[in-house]
């Protein structure tokens, strides 16, 4: 009978040990995987998916209140499939996780004031603005194109102006 105990005893410590390791791989895999859906500097480069307009932190050209929380980078993408826009969303990059969070919060409690945004989200130190769709609805993708040859225009007057 003792010698029974001590085998349930080591087929009970192997089954832990197993369902231990098991779950070390799952958490080592959602870690992976929620650390892959991070936005990246590479995301805000113009394709043939997105146009993308990198402009000073300080050009808030959605004319919504971001108060005193001014980002390190903004920027506006434009996404299209065909010759339509199909969404647009304004990213604004601040200095970590933690500064991201505190003005989401703050930009959440000013949505009535925010007209043109539907939602903000959050991805790492990325705070999002998804665009009303009325906003460009009726876009297509060359007049995407040609805003954002626009405003990087007025982006590098605005620049060296400051320089001077």
């Amino acid at each position: 009978m003792a010698t029974q105990t001590r085998k349930n005893k080591k087929i009970i410590a192997w089954i832990c040990g197993v369902i231990v390791a098991i779950a070390l791989v799952v958490v080592a895999i959602v870690a992976v995987i929620m650390s892959s859906n991070r936005i990246s500097e590479s995301f805000f480069v113009s394709d043939g998916t997105k146009y993308v307009v990198k402009l000073g932190a300080e050009n808030n050209m959605l004319d919504f209140n971001i108060d005193g929380y001014l980002p390190e980078k903004f920027y506006l993408v434009y996404f299209y499939s065909g010759d339509r826009v199909t969404d647009v969303k304004a990213y604004y990059k601040y200095e970590d996780d933690n500064a991201a969070r505190e003005a989401l919060n703050y930009f959440n409690s000013q949505k009535e004031e925010n007209a043109d945004v539907t939602k903000f989200e959050i991805n790492g130190a990325y705070v999002i603005a998804v665009l009303d769709k009325s906003l460009y609805e009726n876009m297509t993708a060359e007049d995407a194109k040609q805003q954002v040859e626009f405003m990087e225009i007025l982006e590098k007057m605005n620049s060296s102006s400051s320089e001077e």
